[in-house]
């Protein structure tokens, strides 16, 4: 990857660069971001589950890298919440959350389907991913009071045609301003 060849300072002005363009994107669709970031199994046991159920584990991040739980809460009464997924160019001080786990930079986020929780409301179900690959986002709407069950879906190869989907079993989001 180009990225790899450049100094760690422009590394570093790079991502930097790339975060505030998630952060201003995110604004503009009043949206509140989150980094999702696939991670490669930790053991033969998850290869093969990743292999057989097609499920592969991910780690989420708030704005600023900090590592999070699956359960998302929009922020500065925002209605929305980003999903920009990374797997090359993470900052420093995010892969040291991984806990020895490595990104997976061979999948792509592709799509994400969200069910309202414990009420019914006309939010839209399906969401298909912008962006380029290895890099791409989608934004998922929250209503007031609600909670909304997301299986983020992901491709193999991260560019092409898509030969494999996996999913994810987690997050939750849900409106801060209900919380």
């Amino acid at each position: 990857h180009e990225f790899l060849n450049h100094s760690p300072e422009r590394q570093a002005t790079l991502m930097t660069t790339d975060i505030l363009s998630d952060a201003d994107e995110a604004h503009r669709d009043e949206a509140t971001l989150y980094y999702v970031v696939p991670l490669k199994p930790k053991d033969q046991l998850e290869q093969i589950i990743e292999r057989t159920e097609k499920i592969v584990d991910c780690a989420y991040f708030d704005k600023e890298w900090k590592r999070v739980g699956s359960t998302l809460d929009t922020t500065g009464g925002t209605q929305k919440i980003r999903f920009t997924e990374r797997c090359r160019e993470i900052p420093p001080q995010a892969l040291e959350q991984l806990d020895g786990r490595k990104p997976d930079p061979t999948v792509t986020l592709f799509a994400a389907v969200a069910k309202t929780l414990r009420t019914s409301c006309g939010l839209p179900n399906t969401f298909v991913a912008k962006g380029a690959d290895g890099a791409t986002w989608l934004t998922i709407p929250v209503d007031l009071k609600t909670s909304r069950g997301v299986v983020l879906v992901f491709r193999r190869p991260e560019s092409g045609g898509a030969e494999t989907l996996i999913a994810t079993t987690d997050p939750e989001i849900r409106n801060g301003s209900s919380t």
